[in-house]
């Protein structure tokens, strides 16, 4: 349906053009279908549209992905050394004000 062709033979720059190419019409169609609050999920070599009853959990992955990468960050950060951390305290006060914010809205969900 996008148009999407895999060459049957070629060098490993014709799969990996056509494994770039692949990527960036489903990540165009999944911004789309996000706006419709539709989510394409990606099954193997297949694609499928979540069901209504199924974004939920697909929201509280999103969450859980995002605090992840906040405790990684605020980690980061208390363990950058002071001269090297200009501006860090404005980096920190931000992530744990993001976090605090997902972990509120995470306990709603659940």
């Amino acid at each position: 349906m996008a148009g999407i062709s895999c060459p049957e033979v070629g060098t490993r720059q014709d799969f990996e053009a056509a494994q770039l190419e692949e990527l960036a019409i489903v990540d165009a169609i999944r911004k789309e279908l996000l706006k419709q609050g539709k989510y394409l999920k990606a099954d193997r070599s297949n694609y499928r549209i979540l069901t209504p009853s199924e974004n939920a959990a697909q929201v509280e992955s999103y969450m859980r992905s995002a605090d992840a990468k906040l405790k990684r960050a605020i980690t980061l950060s208390k363990n950058t050394p002071k001269e090297a951390g200009q501006g860090q305290c404005n980096s920190m006060a931000r992530a744990l004000v993001k976090r605090e914010s997902i972990s509120k809205r995470l306990s709603r969900i659940c």
